[in-house]
């Protein structure tokens, strides 16, 4: 398995995803780290409201020495 897929991570803290006590239809923003070292061109988010497949493209939100962080 390549060593980058270990790197992908997200969870429920405020740094990954706020507001950490959403409203019903609030806006959240949900972010990823992903290793710079990954080959990946396009991240997308997969949601399925009311049971529809929408992919959501996530945008590069910055940069450090070791991982690209993703938002949407």
């Amino acid at each position: 398995m390549e060593r980058w897929l270990k790197s992908i991570y997200s969870d429920g803290t405020d740094v990954f995803f706020s507001p950490p006590y959403p409203h019903l239809r609030q806006n959240l923003t949900i972010r990823l780290r992903v290793s710079k070292q990954n080959p990946l061109k396009n991240i997308y988010l997969r949601t399925a409201p009311e049971g529809e497949e929408i992919f959501l493209p996530m945008k590069l939100y910055k940069e450090d020495d070791f991982f690209h962080w993703k938002e949407l």
